[in-house]
């Protein structure tokens, strides 16, 4: 498994703070099956293979749509 740092632009879901978005993209990393290792509403950086990254992105586009946000943009640097 490899560190990557992950960028993110994205609408909010309504009535979602730092808090409860911070809380979100915990859930979200640990669905896809990768290690939180720091968390911002900004990004976050991860331990996970790199077929991790492509079912992040899509449970990450899927869980805000479903609460009434989206995800713009979704980058990935390997550390």
């Amino acid at each position: 498994m490899a560190f990557y740092h992950v960028a993110l632009s994205f609408t909010r879901p309504p009535n979602y703070d730092d808090a409860a978005i911070v809380i979100f993209l915990r859930e979200v990393i640990n669905q896809a099956a990768c290690l939180a290792i720091d968390v911002t509403p900004e990004g976050f950086v991860i331990e996970c293979d790199p077929a991790g990254l492509e079912l992040l992105e899509t449970t990450l586009r899927t869980k805000l749509g479903a609460r009434g946000g989206s995800l713009d943009r979704m980058t990935a640097r390997r550390l």
